[in-house]
């Protein structure tokens, strides 16, 4: 068993800020001729007024999760404003407003307003004016008045050389990115530096914005757009700049694909804006990207928000193309999303693909357009509502205020799919498998299946409860609800570097996706090869090579392996490293070296990578003296190597493994970086076992199973998956974790990369060493086995049990329980086995502690519904819960009406 108590640098905390996320209430309204007036205004604090049960608060009922309103530059309010002050301001498009936080402290922010106009001006702007902006200091809670920031508003005035519009807000876009790289995010937050928008925010409720800032009370404040939006924090701590609107949008929803989308970026060189913001402000930090280089925002959120286009999905050839040309090189943004966007003279919404969030919207007869969250945000007469709706799945929906016009989402989408020829370009550079010249050579069969099956791992319960069993039934087999082995850190038998890692899933608001009913949104492609210029739309950025699934068939991989044509090269990487050698510096080194010959490859033309751990000699069989690298951590430390390089977006990894046979072991590839993967160990066990023509039924299998991962987290697409790390590691060290897979939360600590090379020589030794004519071992992961892995449960501990419960005898029932707790410490499976009281506290007299007949009256089970339990289990749990005074939960499923009321003086009623 593997020693937690050496583990350094710890985090103390269990808490990782990387876990928060948000669920909110949003919406906007718009004047679709773009005529100003102070009703948009007051119907826009109505609507939030009207969300604020969608925002979230904490202990305190008047300190909000964050709200606020983005709108379209009041032009009139701050001219009247100017005017009281004596200043003269340029017209409408002319002068530009940024709404700053600075800190609370009058002489520093006295002293940062200083530092910060006289940056602009040496920037080549022109400061016409600063304005403290009017608040009231007691229309938010105690929590955020004690960080709140101040609030000042600069005046900047349209250099000369730049033209109203777009080059403008360019241009104050870099002076923007100067000023928040100039001065700490805790200090300097910019909520809006723009010529048409400007935003009032902060950590506040819905209904406090309009009290709390005094412009918006002002008669002069008049827009044509105003966006708004409640924040409600499901697992995180609000705070001033964390409120929403942005600078250009509002998002309610999570992303699940975070992870694998800021990689695309570092692997593309944009600029991440600070690598602590939520998932929304990195979502509008992608967009702006895309926007900065000439595209509208619909099209960028297009881009990166796909719709389901599939051949299922019916749509047009074009705009099917149009899809498939942003996947060649687009990271998906995936996850239940309702967004709101605007830029001052368009305003739009949009829903992901699969459309779990909900976006309802009115038109009016005098041209107001309302689109929320939900119904009656605000009091419109009937008979001046001409239409309403509700926004479908990956519908979008615009106003455009300078040219009067309503878009729908056909027109939206049409436009942007006929922008350029997308099926030429498709049909010119996009290879797929069949494209490709066949390889008439049959993949080299392992001579000595045995070495192979110990080399990498395997059991007999492993062939013959999973491999098998997925062969003959085309399905990932049900083993149980529960797994009562331990923790890999916490076992005494050598684990697979996979099994150190659990699988994230979808909670609280973020829903999984039936991938069964909803087979439509699911997309099981990938793109492989080098990525072009993302800044723009270019035939080059399609020159890929496309696979249906990311388990490939031994037909593709040997196309896959000899690919050189089109601009398209795989170059096949050994990962063996020498074991005789005992300067060669063990695994650490052979990492490094691994790390470096790919990079050189790559810098050669390669665009396709193809790790193998087959040995390098002709016969491509396993050597002794050699051990592959594990495959994840190969893997995973070259994605994440060339990430840090820059150089993530030039190749694909494709990986040729005997080590791969369990799903999870592919959703773990994929999900660090792999696009790629064939199973030579898996199949070829499947030719040794006769079931040789089941070989696809086994691949089918095993896609089916990544989709059930994937959609268990709320992801429709593998493309979204791929890279997204949605992994905790339970038992690796820090050290690991941050070189070679960064981004993974690791909360106790755990092996070094020697202990892993340690357990990885013990399947060596098994092959190779003394013990090499031995059968296969049994495994007994799954089911116990009497020489396999210990079970928390196992037939003597369940029949002391049985025992205890079918003959009502207590002190049987004391003796298994002994038994239990004695075993927990001989041989713990369960970070909660190896938990103990901190000893080291003053201790109070125990009198003054209540009996233990009040305290179990604040227990509760969870909600567990029948069917996850049986109905036997679910009525005890109801009836042991009332006997003791305590609280138990039907579920969502209810219970049955004859348990409403004591049945012989026994209450089963959950409560």
């Amino acid at each position: 068993m593997n020693d937690l108590k050496n583990s350094k640098n710890v985090t103390p905390s269990m808490y990782d800020p990387q876990f928060e996320k948000d669920a909110c209430g949003m919406g906007f309204i718009a004047q679709k001729d773009g005529v100003y007036s102070r009703e948009l205004i007051q119907n826009a604090l109505t609507m939030l007024e009207r969300m604020n049960h969608r925002g979230g608060t904490g202990a305190e009922p008047d300190t909000g999760d964050g709200a606020g309103i983005l709108m379209a530059m009041p032009d009139p309010f701050f001219q009247e404003e100017a005017k009281r002050a004596a200043i003269q301001l340029p017209q409408k498009g002319h002068y530009a407003v940024g709404m700053l936080f600075l800190p609370a402290d009058k002489l520093r922010a006295v002293q940062m307003q200083d530092e910060i106009i006289k940056d602009i001006e040496s920037w080549g702007f022109h400061v016409i004016w600063q304005r403290d902006v009017p608040y009231d200091y007691y229309q938010c809670g105690p929590g955020a008045q004690k960080v709140m920031p101040s609030f000042l508003q600069l005046f900047i005035e349209k250099p000369v050389d730049a033209a109203p519009g777009r080059p403008f807000e360019d241009q104050l876009y870099r002076l923007r990115r100067k000023l928040e790289k100039t001065y700490p995010a805790e200090e300097c937050s910019i909520c809006s530096l723009s010529s048409k928008t400007i935003v009032y925010k902060g950590m506040l409720h819905a209904y406090q914005v309009g009290l709390f800032f005094k412009d918006l009370q002002h008669p002069e404040m008049t827009s044509s757009i105003a966006l708004t939006h409640s924040r409600f924090s499901t697992n995180t701590f609000p705070s001033w700049n964390r409120a929403q609107p942005f600078r250009f949008l509002a998002h309610n929803g999570e992303i699940n694909t975070l992870r694998g989308a800021e990689n695309w970026m570092h692997g593309h060189q944009i600029e991440v804006y600070d690598e602590e913001n939520s998932d929304s402000a990195k979502l509008e930090n992608c967009m702006e990207y895309l926007y900065r280089q000439g595209r509208d925002i619909p099209q960028a959120l297009l881009m990166m928000v796909p719709e389901a286009w599939s051949d299922e999905a019916g749509l047009s050839p074009e705009l099917t193309a149009f899809n498939e040309y942003n996947a060649s090189f687009m990271a998906p943004w995936d996850g239940p999303a309702a967004l709101c966007f605007t830029d001052g003279d368009m305003v739009g919404a949009a829903l992901d693909r699969n459309g779990l969030r909900p976006s309802r919207y009115s038109i009016t007869t005098s041209g107001f357009v309302i689109v929320a969250s939900e119904s009656g945000v605000v009091d419109l007469p009937a008979a001046e509502v001409i239409e309403k709706g509700v926004l479908g799945p990956a519908n979008m929906f615009l106003v455009d205020t300078v040219n009067g016009k309503i878009l729908r989402n056909q027109e939206i989408k049409d436009h942007y799919a006929k922008a350029y020829p997308y099926r030429e370009w498709l049909q010119n550079h996009l290879l797929t498998p069949n494209d490709l010249m066949t390889n008439t050579d049959a993949d080299t069969q392992v001579a000595d299946m045995q070495q192979l099956w110990k080399l990498n791992g395997y059991t007999d319960e492993i062939i013959r409860t999973l491999i098998m069993p997925m062969a003959e039934n085309g399905e990932e087999p049900v083993i149980s609800m529960g797994f009562d082995s331990p923790l890999a850190i916490l076992s005494e038998k050598p684990q697979s570097l996979f099994t150190y890692f659990k699988q994230q899933f979808a909670q609280v608001t973020n829903p999984p996706i039936d991938a069964i009913r909803e087979q439509l949104v699911i997309g099981t492609e990938l793109f492989l090869g080098r990525d072009g210029d993302v800044a723009k739309d270019s035939q080059i950025n399609c020159n890929k090579l496309k696979i249906s699934s990311p388990v490939l068939t031994t037909a593709d991989y040997l196309k896959i392996k000899d690919l050189d044509q089109a601009g398209q090269k795989t170059m096949v990487q050994s990962i063996l490293y020498s074991l005789e050698n005992e300067q060669s510096g063990g695994l650490q080194a052979a990492l490094e070296n691994l790390f470096k010959e790919i990079e050189t490859k790559i810098d050669q033309g390669a665009t396709i990578i193809l790790l193998s751990d087959r040995g390098d000699s002709p016969e491509m069989q396993p050597q002794k003296g050699k051990m592959a690298i594990p495959i994840l951590l190969a893997v995973s430390g070259l994605h994440n190597y060339l990430v840090k390089k820059g150089k993530r977006s030039l190749a694909s990894i494709v990986v040729d493994t005997a080590e791969v046979c369990e799903v999870h072991h592919y959703a773990m590839l994929i999900g660090y970086g792999a696009s790629g993967i064939h199973p030579y160990g898996a199949y070829q066990t499947l030719v040794h076992v006769a079931l040789q023509d089941n070989i696809e039924k086994y691949r089918k299998a095993c896609e089916k199973g990544i989709i059930k991962i994937m959609s268990r987290m709320g992801i429709s697409t593998i493309a979204g998956y791929h890279g997204a790390q949605l992994f905790e590691a339970v038992g690796i060290s820090e050290a690991v974790i941050k070189e070679y897979f960064a981004g993974t939360a690791t909360r106790i600590g755990g092996l070094s990369l020697q202990q892993i090379e340690e357990e990885y020589m013990n399947r060596y030794e098994a092959a190779y060493g003394s013990k090499q004519a031995d059968y296969l071992e049994s495994g007994g992961s799954f089911q116990y086995k009497a020489d396999g892995e210990h079970h928390l449960f196992n037939p003597k501990t369940i029949y002391g049990f049985q025992k205890a419960v079918r003959t009502g005898d207590y002190s049987l029932y004391k003796d298994y329980a002994a038994e239990m707790d004695q075993d927990a410490v001989a041989h713990p499976t369960t970070l909660r086995a190896m938990w103990t009281f901190d000893k080291n506290r003053p201790s109070i007299p125990l009198a003054e502690v209540e009996p233990v007949e009040t305290i179990v009256k604040r227990f509760k089970v969870g909600a567990m519904s029948y069917g996850s339990l049986s109905e036997e289990a679910h009525r005890c749990i109801a009836e042991g819960m009332n006997a003791i005074g305590a609280k138990s939960n039907s579920g969502e499923g209810g219970e049955n009406r004859n348990r409403f009321k004591p049945v012989n003086g026994i209450n089963y009623n959950s409560r």
